[in-house]
């Protein structure tokens, strides 16, 4: 399931992704919240992880176990600032 969504997301322009995005979050938040999760542990590309997760920050959806586990894993500075900037919050 999240391999078409994700697929299908590839496909769009940056601004085009945002709005399909915003689109997720309105009609099915659970659902949003978990592609934009599975693309923020999952993606090679980190601006797509970057992205991913700055809409889960500015959703309110990003989670306090989310952020650790991430903080874990991921290895892209400007990424990990960002985590550790949202720590602060919860």
């Amino acid at each position: 399931m999240f391999d078409e969504i994700i697929e299908r997301l590839e496909g769009l322009p940056y601004e085009e992704w945002l709005v399909t995005i915003q689109d997720y979050i309105v009609s099915d938040i659970q659902l949003a919240y978990r592609v934009l999760r599975h693309i923020a542990f999952n993606h090679d590309d980190s601006s797509w992880r970057f992205n991913a997760i700055q809409i889960l920050i500015d959703s309110n959806l990003l989670r306090k176990e989310d952020v650790s586990s991430m903080l874990e894993t991921e290895d892209d500075e400007e990424i990990i600032g960002l985590l550790q900037n949202t720590t602060d919050s919860f």
